[in-house]
């Protein structure tokens, strides 16, 4: 990942905070929600739970990101592509995912299946651009 924005994010992002997802619904209208995210090896990970996201992100893998600190400017966009799995390896992740965002305990609670079909997976995020804003290195 590029070192730069590794930076900005490690100054905004909290495991178990929410960064807002944007995709593209069919009609081309905006569809933004709140998922938790996680990142390192030069992709973000997210725990992707309905519908709407997934159907458009199955149509279309273009999507983007922001974090953003409560209280000032300071905000990271970042644009992409998203690749939705539920394999076993996608699964190891997503587990790691909420086990560091929330402990043993956390996992227990949130522990799930992943599986497209029925309602959560993993969405593997390709970064191709970014900005950053408001953070000494902007």
């Amino acid at each position: 990942m590029d070192p730069t924005l590794k930076a900005a994010l490690d100054q905004l992002h909290r495991l178990d905070g929410w960064v807002a997802l944007a995709t593209t619904k069919r009609n081309g209208e905006p569809h933004v929600k709140p998922v938790m995210m996680g990142y390192g090896d030069g992709v973000f990970l997210f725990s992707l739970t309905g519908k709407q996201a997934k159907r458009n992100l199955q149509r279309d893998p273009r999507a983007c990101f922001t974090v953003y600190r409560a209280g000032d400017y300071a905000h990271v966009i970042v644009w992409g592509t998203m690749e939705l799995r539920d394999d076993a390896e996608a699964q190891a992740w997503w587990n790691e995912l909420i086990r560091r965002a929330f402990g043993e305990d956390g996992l227990r609670a949130r522990q799930r299946t992943l599986s497209i079909a029925e309602g959560t997976c993993l969405g593997v995020f390709t970064p191709r651009r970014w900005r950053i804003f408001g953070l000494p290195s902007s």
